[in-house]
């Protein structure tokens, strides 16, 4: 027979309990993530990525710089929806980590890829960026995807995901700098969501500026 729960305190450490494991989201919704994260979850330092250079590495940027580029990418006025058909959703962003946009106190946004297309009006704070020699006074490009993880050994069926968005978002790219940028900078990492949509890889990397 099951513990009946009995006081207020026993029902709101059981809800805590689920928002840990992915069970609910911080709103006490139900969550889409089947487990919490794990180290064992995230790969750090790529050999080779999708990169604009012919060694395909991944270039080394501070950490702000990806915290900046997670928060632009989950906090966009669209909802993105992942395809296991290999059509990830990403975007890529230029930025200027001696320049802080006041609004986030993140390095300023110089330049975003805005739903896949370089035809989109410049971001807000793209007037606080005056300290790189790249695009628009950028010092940085990172690259963020998600996309359906390569191993879907134990994964519930593929299909399309909507991904959260703000916070939620934003938590599961910080599962990849958190691990993978310890020492304040980094060049890229993978994060492995199991969902009720199959297996996903949450990935973000440094591109070469140009």
């Amino acid at each position: 027979m099951s513990k009946s729960i009995t006081t207020l305190t026993e029902y709101w450490e059981l809800r805590d309990e689920f928002k840990r494991l992915g069970y609910l989201d911080d709103e006490g919704n139900e969550g889409n993530s089947k487990r919490s994260p794990t180290p064992s979850d995230t790969t750090c330092d790529l050999d080779a990525v999708r990169n604009n250079s012919p060694d395909h590495k991944p270039r080394d940027y501070p950490k702000s710089a990806f915290q900046a580029g997670a928060h632009a990418f989950c906090y966009r006025d669209h909802a993105y929806t992942a395809m296991p058909n290999g059509n990830g959703a990403k975007n890529w962003f230029w930025f200027d980590t001696t320049h802080n946009d006041p609004n986030t106190e993140l390095p300023a946004e110089c330049y975003g890829a805005e739903w896949q297309s370089l035809d989109q009006p410049p971001p807000d704070s793209q007037k606080y960026c005056k300290g790189g020699q790249s695009r628009y006074n950028s010092d940085s490009k990172v690259w963020f995807i998600v996309e359906p993880s390569p191993d879907q050994s134990g994964c519930k069926p593929i299909k399309d995901y909507k991904l959260p968005t703000g916070r939620e978002c934003e938590k599961r790219f910080d599962n990849v700098i958190n691990q993978c940028m310890k020492d304040g900078h980094g060049t890229s990492g993978i994060w492995k969501e199991e969902t009720d949509n199959g297996c996903w890889d949450w990935s973000m990397w440094g591109q070469i500026l140009e």
